[in-house]
């Protein structure tokens, strides 16, 4: 039983260890598609027992610094290129952003705005954004207020 327990973690190992070259694959395409001077990654803290120590993310700058401290947008451009990374193994059919523009600069909304429209098809996108820069690839617009002690919506197709 020991050894069928050690081998299966092994095997579990393995298939990670591959799942993992591959997400870093996508998300160096994606990540340098933003204005960073590194490499994005994820690896394992302990190659041997991934599932004891878990998983890290990690930005090696082109000195070969390890970057570990990054900024607000920096880790809003990490999470989408993880969702995007993702996108590539499961298509799920609603995606729910909750202002994810709110870090980040106008230069990278309108970078993620258009590839949210490029690569995320198929799937409907909730964008919850106080500010109005994702509007270029929206195609209803929903306006949510309160009046008089009640909620109001507007629809506004775009």
């Amino acid at each position: 039983h020991l050894l069928i327990s050690k081998n299966f973690n092994i095997l579990k190992n393995i298939e990670i260890q591959c799942y993992l070259q591959i997400v870093n694959k996508i998300i160096k395409e994606e990540y340098f598609n933003f204005p960073t001077n590194g490499f994005l990654g994820i690896t394992s803290i302990d190659n041997s027992n991934i599932f004891l120590e878990g998983l890290t993310v990690i930005i090696l700058k082109k000195n070969n610094l390890v970057f570990s401290h990054q900024s607000g947008g920096q880790k809003t451009i990490i999470s989408f290129c993880l969702i995007l990374s993702n996108h590539f193994f499961q298509r799920p059919n609603l995606y729910i952003f909750d202002e994810i523009n709110a870090a980040l600069d106008f230069k990278n909304v309108k970078k993620l705005s258009f590839k949210l429209k490029s690569r995320i098809k198929k799937s409907q996108l909730l964008i919850i954004a106080l500010r109005n820069n994702m509007i270029p690839i929206i195609n209803h617009l929903f306006f949510i207020y309160r009046f008089e002690k009640k909620i109001k919506i507007i629809n506004l197709k775009i």
